[in-house]
This record gives structure tokens, C-alpha cells and sequence, in this order.
């Protein structure tokens, strides 16, 4: 098994363990964890360099002066109030 997310957090793992005294098993679990969220973000970095897409999109690219009914606080307020996925992209911020 490539557990690179698992290899990449185990030294800064170890200390956190050490100062918040973790048992075994919440310790392994924090491991797993990041391993998860490594796969997780390396899967949406391939799905979207496999979307081959034009320009980036961003909230902050939107243009408002047009008259689509777009409403530029709605929108902002929206965005932060979207919970990340981990500390990485979350699938909902993809428009």
C-alpha cells in the first residue's frame, strides 16, 4: 500500500502525540485520516487538471456588471459560509 499522506504527517503527528498524550488508537486514526484527505485532495488536483478548463474560475472573477440577477454580497456571503473539506477544495465550491 502508498500511504505517502500517512508518511508526509507521521513526524509532526508524532510530536502533537507526544504533548497531547493520544492513545493508540486516536493516534492511528489522526494517521488515517490524513492519509484520507491526502487521497482526497490528490483526486480533485486530477479531476480538475483532467477538466482541461479554459480559465480559472474563482468567485472573484465573476463579472456582476452584467444584468444576469447575479448579487455580488449574496454570492460572497455563500462562499463563506461553505465549510473546506479538510483544510483542502471542497466539490461544493465548484461551480
Amino acid at each position: 500500500m502508498k500511504l505517502y499522506g500517512m508518511a508526509q504527517s507521521l513526524m509532526g503527528r508524532l510530536a502533537d502525540a507526544r504533548q497531547a498524550e493520544l492513545t493508540h488508537a486516536e493516534f492511528v486514526g489522526l494517521l488515517a485520516a490524513d492519509e484520507q484527505a491526502h487521497r482526497d485532495c490528490k483526486r480533485l488536483r486530477r479531476l480538475l487538471r483532467r477538466a482541461h478548463m479554459k480559465q480559472d474560475a474563482s468567485l472573484e472573477n465573476i463579472d456582476y456588471r452584467r444584468s444576469r440577477g447575479l448579487n455580488v454580497t449574496s454570492h460572497l456571503m455563500e462562499a463563506a459560509s461553505v465549510p473546506l473539506n479538510r483544510g483542502h477544495f471542497s466539490e461544493s465550491l465548484l461551480l
